[in-house]
């Protein structure tokens, strides 16, 4: 395989980055969205293409070899398998309550990037936002603290982050970048490339991730929520403090809500999980500079507003933390690595699992190569591998969304019969008419 047309035709290795998208001279690539996988795909102009490989040089979906990555980055291998690289570790929010409400985990990133806009370490940032009106994402720049605070929260889908290199690359400036893992490894891979990238984004914010969401689980949200993409004003993944629940306003000024789960709970068996995020091993985004995620803790079970993980792993990021702190912009109390592998369940998933899954389900297949730790896998991990591709294989149709619902309704259906009767068996349980 040598060519990013290759990558794309194979849905375990592209992970829809835009990194190819970012970097080709000749605008021979566009995103574009594959609407019976519901995910982006790079689409090449064969009458523009001069066939540089560029592009293929540059593709995380192949392999990253993390090994290389941590030597040059951070000069030494991690001693933590688990989390890569770190110079500290912590957990916190923004001081401004505003942001940390209205943000997925506590505002932090918002409160990091409106600092360093303000003190000019950077002229702008590379954000994601949803448009409202077709629940698409739209990766912009923005340079403004009001145009950082329109793309808070979270936005469950596939996004093509990387494909805005390109149009900073053209402009003068220094520009900071929020991403997934993918992402992430996409950049550091470009600046292999062109080295001169690190001075154009010498600031790298990562997103934990256990696995994103394709299009169609959107659709299956919607449907949840008994509502219709054409009637939303406003929609947001999470909302309402934290942990949050998918929420709309409508065109009518109506507020619905998903009072049946939240996004975490939905998603967690990795139902409308693209296939290739299933081969991914990066739970907390290791080669970012400072890596956020939810604090998933039971000390935190109570809590409402929102608060961060925080992995610091450069001095940079050390350097911009402690900044912050000094001008009242967050708040942040240490915390053992021990609890930050303790709060993220995916983490077993992405050193473990995801070997079994390769193993058991790939031995003839191009799938990406991680040259990085891992852990022999159990008994047990081959099989929930079979059981998440079950899942994955079972929500890969769009006709299988409203049987979907019907399954979560009489799981939760079941759920709350167990909680009310707890000493009655299952089978022997009242049916809804004789309750």
């Amino acid at each position: 395989m040598n060519c990013i047309s290759e990558v794309a035709a194979n849905r375990y290795l592209c992970t829809g980055c835009g990194t190819c998208a970012g970097i080709c001279g000749h605008s021979a690539i566009k995103m574009q969205k594959d609407h019976r996988l519901g995910i982006y795909l790079p689409e090449v102009d064969k009458t523009k293409c001069n066939s540089c490989g560029l592009c293929f040089r540059v593709c995380p979906g192949a392999s990253v070899d993390f090994f290389h990555f941590n030597s040059s980055i951070f000069k030494k291998q991690p001693h933590d398998g688990y989390l890569g690289n770190f110079t500290a570790c912590h957990v916190g929010n923004s001081l401004d309550q505003s942001i940390r409400y209205n943000s997925s985990s506590g505002g932090i990133i918002s409160s990091l990037l409106i600092l360093a806009l303000k003190k000019k370490m950077i002229d702008g940032a590379i954000l994601t936002k949803l448009n409202s009106a077709t629940l698409l994402p739209q990766v912009m720049i923005a340079r403004t603290p009001s145009e950082i605070i329109s793309a808070s929260g979270s936005k469950y889908c596939p996004v093509p982050v990387n494909s805005a290199i390109k149009q900073i690359l053209s402009e003068k400036g220094k520009f900071a970048l929020v991403g997934l893992p993918c992402h992430i490894h996409g950049v550091r891979m470009f600046e292999e490339a062109f080295p001169a990238l690190r001075k154009k984004i010498p600031l790298l914010l990562g997103l934990f991730c256990s696995h994103t969401v394709n299009f169609h689980g959107t659709e299956y949200v919607l449907d949840r929520m008994g509502i219709r993409k054409e009637d939303i004003s406003v929609f947001f993944y999470r909302g309402g403090g934290w942990p949050g629940k998918p929420s709309a306003v409508l065109k009518n000024g109506q507020v619905v809500t998903d009072s049946r789960g939240k996004w975490n709970e939905m998603f967690g068996a990795r139902f409308f999980t693209p296939m290739r995020c299933m081969l991914c091993i990066d739970a907390t985004n290791e080669l970012a500079d400072i890596s956020f995620g939810d604090p998933w803790l039971p000390r935190f079970k109570n809590e409402k507003i929102g608060k961060s993980i925080v992995v610091c792993r450069t001095e940079r990021g050390d350097e911009l933390l402690k900044e912050a702190i000094a001008q009242k912009a967050i708040a942040l109390e240490s915390i053992s690595d021990s609890e930050v592998r303790l709060s993220q369940g995916s983490l077993r998933y992405k050193k473990r699992i995801v070997n079994a899954m390769t193993r058991l389900c790939f031995p003839h297949k191009d799938v990406p190569r991680y040259d990085c730790f891992r852990l022999s896998p159990s008994a047990l991990d081959y099989f929930i591998s079979l059981l998440f591709l079950l899942n994955v294989e079972l929500s890969s149709r769009r006709s299988m969304i409203g049987l979907l619902n019907k399954w979560s309704r009489f799981i939760k259906l079941a759920r709350a019969r167990t909680r009310k009767n707890p000493d009655l068996p299952l089978q022997h349980r009242p049916t809804e008419e004789s309750a």
